[in-house]
Order: structure tokens, then C-alpha cells, then sequence
């Protein structure tokens, strides 16, 4: 496998969304050959990009012509760290509380308590985040990488 480390400036922060609409690389990626080794380095990017304004790093699966994001992180215009959220993922996927539970049979109450912070993915029954998982197309660990 080969991995990849990008940094860059996210730029045109948005009051709405309080997030950025566009992302602008200022570096080749890193590539590396081991996911231990990449996840250090996006590691320390991360630490050492907080406190500066709209940086993102992104760590990279490049084996397959398409390269699929494995974690990322943003800082906001004060330097600080941007939390992802279960909603954001949910809006992300284009799927609602009451059609993530209809596919998944988790209660539609749990589905809403992850999507409006009152509870955590990490602390849900294995049972309901395998189901949850394999509802959005994607690994239990790529959902909680995205969460971090």
C-alpha cells in the first residue's frame, strides 16, 4: 500500500457553514509505504498546524487510481482545530436520521442522540455501529477517523 500525507490553505471561510468552500494545496504529498509511519507525520502536521489559520492535512490511501481519504483535519480562522460531527458525516453521505434508521433498524432516537451530540459513535454498541458502518459504505474505523 502507499499512503500519502497533503497539506495545505483552506481559503473563503463561510459564516454559514463556518467552514471553508475551497481547499489550495502549497506542497507535494509525502508518500510513504507504511500506515504507521504516515500516521505519525499526519500526526505532527496536525500539532503543528494548530494555531495557524485554515490549514488542512490530509492522510491518503493512493494505492488505487482514485485516492480515498483516511482522516483529515482543518483548523478555523483562529487557528483552532474543526471538529467533525456525526451530522457532518450524515450530510456529508446525503442521508437523514429517519432514512439511516429505516436502513439500519437502529432506533431513529439513537441515530438523532450521534447526529446532535448527545451521544458518542465511539461509546455506541459494536452491534449498532456495524449496522450504521455498513449503512454509510464504510469501515467502523474509517467513521470514527472521521470523527477525530
Amino acid at each position: 500500500m502507499k499512503y500519502c500525507i497533503e497539506t495545505g490553505l483552506c481559503v473563503n471561510w463561510n459564516e454559514d457553514t463556518g467552514a471553508y468552500d475551497q481547499n489550495v494545496s502549497n506542497e507535494d504529498g509525502i508518500l510513504f509505504d507504511s500506515l504507521e509511519e504516515a500516521t505519525k507525520v499526519f500526526d505532527f502536521k496536525c500539532e503543528e498546524s494548530l494555531g495557524k489559520e485554515g490549514v488542512y492535512v490530509f492522510l491518503s490511501d493512493v494505492e488505487n487510481d482514485d485516492a480515498k481519504i483516511l482522516r483529515e483535519f482543518y483548523t478555523d480562522i483562529n487557528g483552532n482545530k474543526i471538529q467533525k460531527s456525526f451530522s457532518d458525516l450524515l450530510k456529508k453521505k446525503g442521508i437523514n436520521a429517519y432514512n439511516l434508521s429505516r436502513m439500519t433498524g437502529v432506533p431513529e432516537q439513537t441515530i438523532r442522540d450521534l447526529k446532535n451530540g448527545n451521544s458518542e459513535f465511539t461509546n455506541s454498541k459494536v452491534k449498532t455501529a456495524l449496522k450504521i458502518s455498513k449503512a454509510l459504505e464504510m469501515s467502523i474505523e474509517e467513521i470514527v477517523n472521521y470523527l477525530m
